[in-house]
């Protein structure tokens, strides 16, 4: 469901971006497809070892460069050119999951009427277990229009979260949407190393299929 307005946090649970839900059809009606250029092989190994850990060295780039057998001007300039393609768009590290202290997260909804979200959705976000807070179109089967991100530990703490929330902002009926599987979670990984492996095993039966 499109997000209407976010109150606190950023592209958590987002589909759209919070301010185009008024314009969302004239969006998509003037999105032009992506010129896709082509990569060379040597854009296509940076691309593999830019997906790689990031070097914690005060030179990164220079330890990519020497990984792939160039200058760091040389990597450089490649990463320049996938900017230019729109095959990169920013370079960043993050923390893997086993580095950091594992966090419950639980998405509560909450009917909350039209008029009073002027006042909710800024009460909502002084809430510090609340990690994230937006509003959403509401339908009969599910009136619930305030999704939350709710940081609690146990089924407890998240009780007295919510009740410490609705003696703020009234008591609004609310569900708690529980996780029973995780579907996905790892990044894309683009041009892997098995999909070569893979390729080379199989191209003849992909050549003799389309001949």
């Amino acid at each position: 469901m499109p997000v209407r307005k976010v109150y606190k946090g950023t592209d958590l649970l987002s589909s759209l971006d919070a301010e185009t839900f008024p314009d969302m059809s004239e969006r998509f009606e003037k999105r032009q497809p992506a010129k896709f250029l082509g990569l060379t092989p040597e854009e296509i190994g940076m691309i593999r070892q830019l997906q790689e850990p990031f070097p914690l060295t005060d030179e990164p780039y220079r330890k990519i460069a020497s990984d792939l057998g160039i200058t760091e001007a040389q990597a450089l300039e490649r990463m320049k050119a996938l900017v230019a393609k729109r095959c990169l768009k920013k370079i960043g590290s993050f923390l893997k999951p086993a580095a950091i202290v594992p966090e419950i997260r639980t998405l509560v909804v909450w009917q909350i009427p039209e008029e009073k979200f002027e006042r909710i959705g800024s009460e909502i976000a002084d809430f510090g277990e609340v990690l994230y807070a937006d509003r959403r179109p509401a339908f009969t089967e599910f009136p619930y229009s305030l999704y939350t991100m709710i940081r609690a530990g146990t089924s407890a703490e998240l009780e007295v979260s919510t009740r410490r929330i609705q003696d703020r902002i009234g008591k609004w009926p609310y569900r708690v949407l529980v996780t029973t599987r995780e579907l996905q979670k790892k990044r894309m990984k683009y041009f892997p190393n098995e999909l070569d492996v893979w390729w080379r095993a199989s191209r003849h039966v992909a050549e003799t299929a389309y001949c």
